[in-house]
């Protein structure tokens, strides 16, 4: 049957993501452009999928935690994403120019509140007895990466954990060892109790900014991403 996408339901793979907002995206992508599929977040395999009938292994479960491993955990699939990624963008250089502008609109929209961010840091992280950056789990999205490639930033070769539980690999004594624009969104995007307690403190101009900007990156990663897989579908 026809499902009004354009081609035949048997022709194409039909994908959902849910939105920031909990409504969904959805993309149909002709089986013969697919190369390869990745899908994260999968409780269990089904039926006529066993394992062993796997070529490599798939997210699985880890033994510190109940939660999925993240995303392209070990290095080897972080670097086949990436390369995956570049092949792509070179394959589609000249359709992408949508999907570069609005990665340039992000990284614009990141610059002007870093120094904000920065000094919240500054005056809050150095005294925390318990920093988030030793409980979090942190990982770069689909998103993060094609920012990084679009804007022609070196992405990263590891993901920050590789297992839920585990200690960020960038963490260390002096702060983050990414600089800002290499760092995951949410690493940014996130304020603790103390951090939101600090912005609530200053100048309401200052606190309406960047919650306006934060919104106005969130809804550009969006665009970004539709606009890369539109051109690469």
């Amino acid at each position: 049957p026809d499902i009004g996408l354009g081609e035949p339901l048997e022709l194409v793979g039909v994908f959902a993501v849910m939105n920031e907002d909990r409504t969904h995206a959805i993309t149909a992508i002709p089986w013969d452009s697919v190369t390869r599929i990745a899908i994260r977040r999968v409780n269990r395999l089904p039926k006529e999928c066993p394992e062993s009938g796997w070529s490599h292994p798939p997210l699985m479960r880890s033994d510190e935690s109940s939660q999925l491993a993240p995303p392209w955990g070990t290095d080897p699939f972080c670097q086949e994403a990436n390369r995956s990624i570049d092949d792509l963008i070179q394959r589609y250089a000249g359709k992408l120019s949508s999907a570069v502008a609005l990665a340039s609109l992000v990284r614009l929209r990141l610059g002007s509140i870093f120094n904000l961010l920065d000094d919240i840091c500054i005056e809050t992280c150095p005294r925390c007895p318990d920093p988030c950056c030793l409980h979090a789990s942190p990982w770069f999205d689909f998103r993060d990466l094609i920012f990084l490639h679009l804007n022609a930033l070196a992405p990263p070769v590891s993901q920050p954990i590789e297992v839920m539980n585990a200690t960020c690999r960038y963490f260390s004594p002096r702060g983050c060892t990414l600089t800002r624009i290499s760092r995951p969104w949410i690493c940014t995007w996130y304020l603790c109790s103390v951090q939101t307690a600090n912005l609530n403190n200053r100048r309401s101009n200052q606190k309406k900014g960047i919650i306006f900007t934060i919104n106005e990156i969130k809804a550009f990663r969006k665009e970004m991403e539709e606009a890369f897989v539109r051109v690469i579908a």
